[in-house]
């Protein structure tokens, strides 16, 4: 059996989780966030206001309403402040606090309530972590070079939070500005559970090291979670 690395529950960091699978990603990321942060948020990104996700329904019977952020959509971005390609390379600096804040706010033009989340003081000093689902729907606001997206993810990981945000194919380029990329295989959307972790970029050593294929059967936090979608749904 193969749990995550205790290094997970310690240092923050930015989390990509892909799979063919929509709800073999979902699982995945709830997987991650219990084990990382056992009060983590959620917020689900939908394909327009009205359209509700398919996860909607299970999430609000598995996770208490204060823990859930609204749901986004790439139209709910598009009011927000908006900055050129050109210039997101020039938005971090080193000056401090209020810069940093800046640099976030307009990297992910972030809803109020998660702004607030962000700010949020934790006395445990362990990380707090949020799921975003679906990023792949909000993929054309963000840079595709790793180079460029890794200043940005590193801003959250600096305010002790994990971010770990889900996806689909094509395969986003800019994925391995995240800290830890998995890959979930998996042959159709209802066999999540007889898929097969890979680890595309994950720590030096151990189980979850990059280049490392792990069987859904051996990850008893992974089935946990799965289980508990199952039920809910």
């Amino acid at each position: 059996m193969v749990e995550p690395p205790t290094e997970f529950q310690t240092r923050p960091q930015s989390y990509y989780v892909w799979s063919r699978s929509r709800r073999a990603g979902h699982v995945l990321a709830l997987g991650l966030g219990r084990f990382i942060d056992a009060e983590f948020r959620w917020q689900t990104v939908r394909d327009s206001e009205q359209q509700v996700s398919e996860e909607e329904d299970w999430v609000k019977r598995l996770i208490p309403a204060k823990r859930l952020l609204q749901p986004l959509t790439s139209a709910s971005l598009r009011p927000g402040p908006r900055v050129t390609a050109a210039t997101f390379d020039s938005l971090l600096t080193t000056e401090g606090r209020a810069e940093e804040r800046a640099s976030i706010e307009h990297f992910l033009l972030l809803p109020p309530r998660l702004q607030e989340f962000v700010d949020e003081a934790d006395a445990s000093g362990r990380p707090r972590a949020i799921v975003v689902t679906n990023t792949d729907r909000i993929r054309q606001f963000y840079p595709t070079d790793p180079g460029r997206l890794r200043p940005f993810t590193a801003v959250f990981s600096r305010y002790g939070l994990s971010v770990i945000a889900t996806s689909v194919p094509p395969p986003y380029e800019g994925r391995y500005g995240f800290d830890v990329v998995l890959r979930f295989d998996v042959d159709g959307d209802e066999l999540w559970s007889k898929g097969q972790l890979v680890v595309e970029k994950g720590t030096a050593a151990g189980s979850f090291r990059t280049g490392s294929t792990l069987d859904a059967k051996d990850l008893p936090w992974f089935h946990d979670a799965g289980e508990l979608v199952e039920r809910a749904g």
